[in-house]
């Protein structure tokens, strides 16, 4: 299976009619604009790599090997393709022309934000993906477990094997999800976090302050008596180090120096019930099977 990010029309204002059936089709459909060659010139090979990975999904052998992600207006669908794409009429957009490109699909879900997983309501916060039309969900195995979810699908493919690590697990959590597990670890531990958020500033997400007397420790991170530390935190970072501004680094695949991984957070979750008891409640749209193979 592939996963795909997908927009109809600038900033998805064409999704809902379109998806509707409010369109030349008179069916549900998704369509693109871009270039303006025909059906033989991509046949020879033309086209560039977002409208030529659309129109080859039309192909009957990927209908069911492909999602679709549709965000707009606080809801969400996912489509599967549901016939071969059609190249219509070249139209003059602005002062260039264009050829549609029309697909019909097949709506799988289609729900309102408040009722899906937040990882995937957030999944446009992924600048790559929504500064394109169609593009590909590259290795987030977190959004990939939340579409299978909502769509009810069989849990099948890497993103579902037995013997995942920790980072596995809290993928599937948002950037701001983690932030906020972190923050309520140093809470659980007797730290003031006197917000979940850093805002603006470059390279510190959260400050945790030690107003007693005696250091607080956190497997190996510590706040000494009377003062404060600052982290950063990052989802997945590429083997990302430690900046030399912040005190303490944590994320799913981190290294180095004063940084702490998704193993560290995991262990740490573990000896805090109340914290374990919120890791399972925002994860509790994961099947439980899935859960306990963490013991949460």
């Amino acid at each position: 299976m592939e996963y795909f990010y997908l927009k109809i029309g600038k900033g998805n204002e064409l999704a809902r009619d379109w998806l509707a059936g409010n369109n030349p089709l008179h069916r549900p459909a998704a369509v693109i604009w871009f270039d303006n060659f025909s059906l033989q010139q991509y046949r020879r090979g033309l086209g560039k790599a977002e409208p030529r990975s659309f129109w080859q999904r039309g192909r009957k052998k990927f209908h069911n090997e492909t999602r679709m992600v549709v965000v707009h207006d606080g809801e969400i669908w996912i489509l599967s393709p549901a016939g071969r794409v059609r190249f219509r009429r070249s139209e003059k957009v602005g002062n260039t022309r264009l050829t549609p490109k029309v697909m019909p699909v097949k709506v799988l879900a289609h729900r309102k934000a408040k009722d899906v997983s937040p990882v995937l309501t957030c999944i446009t916060a992924n600048q790559y993906l929504t500064r394109g039309t169609f593009r590909r969900i590259h290795d987030d195995w977190g959004n990939y477990k939340a579409i299978d979810c909502v769509v009810g699908s069989r849990r099948v493919g890497d993103h579902w094997k037995p013997k995942q690590g920790a980072a596995q697990l809290l993928e599937c959590l948002t950037s701001t999800e983690l932030e906020t597990l972190i923050a309520k670890l140093f809470e659980a531990h007797g730290c003031f976090v006197p917000a979940y958020r850093g805002g603006v500033m470059k390279d510190i997400d959260l400050f945790a302050h030690n107003d007693g007397d005696r250091a607080i420790h956190l497997g190996g991170l510590r706040v000494p008596p009377k003062q404060r530390v600052s982290v950063q935190i990052k989802r997945w970072s590429n083997d990302f180090t430690k900046p030399s501004c912040v005190d303490y680094l944590v994320g799913l695949d981190v290294k180095g120096h004063n940084s702490f991984d998704a193993d560290w957070i995991l262990a740490r979750v573990k000896e805090c019930p109340p914290v374990a008891s919120w890791l399972r409640r925002s994860l509790d749209w994961l099947p439980r099977t899935f859960l306990s193979a963490f013991d949460l």
